[in-house]
C-alpha cells in the first residue's frame, strides 16, 4: 500500500460514519466522558448497533468534561444493514498483517493506522490521535460475545493510543482502591468478580481492563467494558442478578450481564490497584494465602493466552513488572458461597490499603 492510503482510507471511514449519521439523525446515540485523562467521545449510529453495543460502553459516560479541558479521542461506529451505508474498501496490501480465521489486522503508513477487517465488521484506528472508526455489516445479528466486548480484537492498540495497556483481568474495587484479579481462562476470574460486585464491591471488568501509571508511583485500573459473561448453568449463584441475564442462542456458551446498565452507580471508570488475587475454583472451600510477586506474574503472563498475544513491549512488560512488585499478592481458592468469597475480597483490599 503507497504511502498515504492508510489515511485515505481511514478518511473514507470517518465519510461512511457522517453519511450514516446523517441519513439517521434519530439512531445516534452519543456518550461523552473521560477515559485514561483523555475527554472520550462514543457514536453509535444506527438503532440496532446502538441497542446491541451501546450498553457495554454506557458507564464510560458517567464523567461530565469541560470542552478543551483534555486531549481528545473518539470512537465512531455505524450499522450498515441499519443505516443503508456499505462498508468501505478493505485495503488488498499493507506494511504488516497477521490474519487468521475470518478476520485480518494490517498496519499502514509508518504505523500510524491500523485495519482491523474482519467477516462481520471493518475497524480503522487512527493510533497517533487516538481515533477509531468504523463499521458492523449488520448489529441485528451480534451474539452476546461481540455485544459484551464489541472492540475485543483493536481494543489493545486502542488503549496503547491513550497510554495505558489492556490486560486480560477482572478488577473489583472499593471507594477507589481495587484488586486485581488474574489468571487464565476458566480459572474464575468472572467467578470471582461477580461475586465482588453481589457482595458489595464495585465492578470493572470480569475479562478484559486497562492499567496505567498513577501518581505516586502507584498504578490505576480502567474499566474499559460495563459486562460480564458466564455459563448459564453458573447463574443460580447470584440471585440478585436473575432478571438482568441475557441467555445465549446456539451456538453460543455464555449468558451475557451488563453492570454498567442494571447497576451504574456500581461500576466506575477507573480505580488504583492495591491488590492482586490469583483465584482457582477448586471446590475444597475458601483459602486465602499470600504468595509471590512471580507466582503472581506467571498468573498473569503465562497462564493467559490473551495476554501472551497483546504482545506486551518492553515498557509494557516493566509495567506489569512494577505493579505486581508493589502490592501484596494473593493465591484465592473460591468456594460455593459468593458471600464468603466477596467478604475475603474485601478483606483483601483493606490489607492492600495498608
Amino acid at each position: 500500500m503507497a504511502s498515504g492510503e492508510g489515511a485515505e482510507a481511514f478518511l473514507a471511514a470517518q465519510r461512511g460514519f457522517a453519511e450514516a449519521a446523517s441519513l439517521k439523525p434519530g439512531e445516534v446515540i452519543s456518550l461523552s466522558g473521560k477515559l485514561a485523562g483523555r475527554h472520550l467521545s462514543i457514536s453509535l449510529a444506527g438503532k440496532a448497533l446502538a441497542a446491541a453495543i451501546g450498553p457495554s460502553f454506557a458507564h464510560l459516560n458517567h464523567s461530565i468534561v469541560k470542552a478543551g479541558q483534555m486531549a481528545a479521542t473518539s470512537i465512531r461506529l455505524w450499522d450498515c444493514a441499519g443505516t443503508g451505508v456499505g462498508r468501505p474498501p478493505s485495503p488488498s496490501d499493507a506494511e504488516w498483517s497477521a490474519s487468521g480465521e475470518g478476520w485480518r489486522t494490517s498496519s499502514h503508513d509508518g504505523g500510524r493506522y491500523l485495519c482491523e477487517d474482519r467477516l462481520g465488521s471493518l475497524l480503522w484506528l487512527d493510533r497517533r490521535d487516538a481515533e477509531l472508526v468504523g463499521c458492523f455489516a449488520d448489529a441485528s445479528s451480534l451474539d452476546c460475545t461481540v455485544r459484551a466486548r464489541p472492540l475485543r480484537r483493536v481494543m489493545g492498540e486502542y488503549c496503547r493510543s491513550l497510554g495505558i495497556q489492556e490486560i486480560h483481568a477482572g478488577l473489583v474495587s472499593r471507594e477507589g482502591r481495587g484488586l486485581l484479579i488474574v489468571g487464565g481462562s476458566g480459572q474464575g476470574k468472572t467467578t470471582t468478580s461477580l461475586d465482588g460486585l453481589h457482595g458489595g464491591l464495585d465492578f470493572l471488568g470480569d475479562d478484559s481492563v486497562g492499567i496505567g501509571d498513577g501518581e505516586a508511583g502507584g498504578m490505576r485500573g480502567y474499566s474499559l467494558y460495563g459486562s460480564a459473561r458466564v455459563l448459564p448453568h453458573q447463574l443460580s449463584r447470584w440471585p440478585c442478578f436473575a432478571r438482568h441475564w441475557q441467555l445465549p442462542e446456539p451456538p453460543e456458551d455464555k449468558a451475557l450481564f451488563l453492570p454498567g446498565i442494571h447497576l451504574p452507580e456500581r461500576v466506575p471508570t477507573t480505580t488504583s490497584i492495591v491488590a492482586v488475587a490469583v483465584p482457582r475454583v477448586a471446590g475444597h472451600g475458601l483459602r486465602v494465602d499470600p504468595t509471590s510477586p512471580l507466582d503472581a506474574l506467571h498468573a498473569l503472563l503465562h497462564e493467559s493466552r490473551d495476554n501472551r498475544r497483546f504482545g506486551l513491549t518492553a515498557v509494557e512488560f516493566s509495567r506489569i513488572a512494577a505493579l505486581i512488585k508493589s502490592v501484596p499478592c494473593y493465591r484465592f481458592e473460591v468456594d460455593d458461597d459468593p458471600g464468603r468469597v466477596a467478604g475475603a475480597l474485601h478483606e483483601l483490599i483493606g490489607q492492600g490499603e495498608k
